[in-house]
């Protein structure tokens, strides 16, 4: 199988799946193709470093690959771990009130917020509970 045809693969399924998977939850759908792990973590790391994904890290702990590459934030929630992309517009000027605050250079942020995603609140609402 060629190098472009696991990348194809990987892609896919990232893409596919629509969270933010680890290279193992990866690897375990790209499996049945003959594809190593190894060979999903150098494929993750080239679309890293060519800017086609991100890598996220300090928010699970195995690294999570995003495949939307467009500045944003993201929502975790606490209770499920379901991890939502939040638009950069919603924090405008973030970036530029840090650097008015503190008066140094900012090339890019990670803005990870924390609580419970639309599904769990309801769901702790209808149960009376509120966590």
């Amino acid at each position: 199988m060629k190098n472009s045809r696991q990348r194809e693969l990987i892609l896919e399924y990232a893409g596919k799946s629509g969270l933010h998977p680890s290279a193992e939850e990866i690897h375990e759908e790209v499996k049945k193709y003959g594809i190593a792990l190894g060979t999903v973590y150098r494929n993750l790391g080239k679309m890293v470093s060519e800017g086609l994904i991100k890598k996220l890290e300090g928010i699970s702990s195995s690294a999570l690959y995003d495949m939307n590459p467009l500045p944003h934030y993201h929502m975790v929630c606490r209770q499920c771990g379901f991890i939502t992309d939040i638009p950069e517009s919603a924090g405008e000027g973030i970036i530029e009130k840090a650097i008015s605050h503190i008066g140094a250079e900012i090339d890019s942020c990670n803005i990870v917020f924390h609580g419970l995603c639309k599904k769990c609140s309801a769901h702790n609402k209808k149960g009376g509970k509120i966590l």
